[in-house]
């Protein structure tokens, strides 16, 4: 037990120096003077200090730990509680990670729940395991920004933990099993979490957790999909939405290389499920930076593909060009006529297709052709599309 002018060295100390004159008062103030350096907190040297006291006396290290809690700052709370999480040499518990992944999709989910119910929820199951830091956290998160604050400096705890959950559960069955719908929680939450708000470090450490878990959750969906479909690799891939339906062409590495598609009807309005959005998540991350997930055939034609629907597409061609055209083809089906598309992606560098050359036919009632174009596409800003009217689509479909 360290006494209240033993420092770090006097860890080992026994209980029995604690006096009435060494309350948790001082004993918090005199760990957090031993481990300051330079202005600096470590907080690895924290933890260490808070743990032999609660080995030693845990009712008084809960004290001492709720002491900590009013002198340390948000992010100093947040960094003891990360630090105090992975203080443990045992190797991965299997109960624990399964409750330290759902208290993480908690505590993230709270960054964006403005009612507080997330951590009100996360702080109960903090107490019932005996983290009472963590519990303060939770608790002071329903104020905002002061509790989120405090999150931030967890991060580097929460990567530690979903490492050792994702690892474990690429190798034991059972665990995943167990573990996947918190995971699976977790992921539809760092998508809901406003990352760009977010300070860059953080924004980075969260993104490589995201990334992490799409090694067994995405991962494993795509190897399951290519084995439905018999593929190893290279080979087609179909869907069909309602009447629409569309063949993909993938290479020897999986990529797509060309999406034919036959398009007669809208599905504007259907929900892109977790899983559709993390593939987008997942694809954009593979490109380059401003990338985006895009469609190869619009969600609103064939909805909930997943990545094979999908490639590396520049934001800003995304969003102007590649979708004005969409919405041409959307405006064609809308005056009743049938669109067959051909979009042929090549130039791979790894995930990212240079060049993306598109033809579609417009095809009447009567099965008679009223229009065609082709278009070729860079994969970068600045590409532009000039489509078709609305009045002049109506005119060639019921001259």
């Amino acid at each position: 037990m360290m006494s209240v002018d033993g420092g770090v060295g006097g860890v080992g100390a026994s209980a029995s120096t604690r006096t009435s004159e060494t309350p948790a008062e001082s004993v918090a103030s005199q760990l957090v003077r031993d481990n300051t350096v330079d202005g600096q907190l470590d907080t690895a040297g924290l933890a260490a200090g808070v743990r032999a006291q609660t080995e030693a006396d845990p009712e008084f290290g809960a004290s001492v730990i709720g002491e900590l809690d009013a002198q340390l700052t948000p992010v100093e709370r947040g960094q003891l509680a990360a630090a105090l999480e992975t203080a443990n040499d045992n190797g991965p518990d299997r109960t624990e990670l399964i409750a330290d992944v759902a208290q993480i999709g908690l505590d993230i989910v709270g960054i964006v729940d403005p009612t507080g119910i997330a951590d009100i929820s996360n702080a109960a199951i903090s107490v019932a395991r005996g983290n009472w830091l963590d519990a303060a956290i939770s608790v002071a998160g329903v104020l905002p920004l002061v509790g989120d604050a405090a999150k931030l400096g967890k991060l580097g705890g929460w990567a530690q933990t979903l490492s050792n959950a994702v690892d474990l559960a690429k190798v034991d069955a059972g665990f995943r099993a167990a573990v996947e719908p918190g995971l699976r929680q977790l992921a539809d939450a760092l998508d809901a979490a406003p990352l760009d708000m977010l300070p860059a470090s953080a924004r980075e450490t969260l993104e490589g957790i995201r990334t992490k878990l799409d090694e067994v959750l995405d991962g494993g969906a795509d190897a399951a999909a290519r084995a439905a479909n018999n593929l190893a690799g290279a080979g087609t891939r179909t869907g069909r939405v309602g009447n629409n339906s569309a063949t993909w062409t993938l290479d020897a590495q999986g990529r797509p290389t060309r999406g034919q598609a036959t398009l007669t009807e809208l599905h504007d309005g259907t929900p892109r499920s977790s899983a559709e959005q993390r593939a987008q998540s997942a694809t954009g991350r593979s490109g380059d930076p401003g990338d985006q997930g895009g469609h190869i055939i619009g969600h609103r034609f064939l909805p909930d593909q997943g990545t094979v629907n999908m490639f590396p597409q520049a934001g800003q061609f995304n969003n102007s060009a590649y979708r004005t055209m969409e919405n041409e083809w959307a405006s064609w089906i809308e005056a009743g006529g049938e669109v067959r598309v051909d979009v042929q992606l090549s130039g791979y560098n790894g995930a990212r297709p240079s060049d993306v050359d598109v033809s579609y036919e417009v095809f009447n009632a009567q099965g008679e052709k009223v229009y065609s174009n082709f278009e070729m596409f860079e994969n970068q800003a600045g590409q532009t599309f000039d489509r078709v009217s609305t009045a002049d689509i109506r005119a060639m479909l019921n001259p």
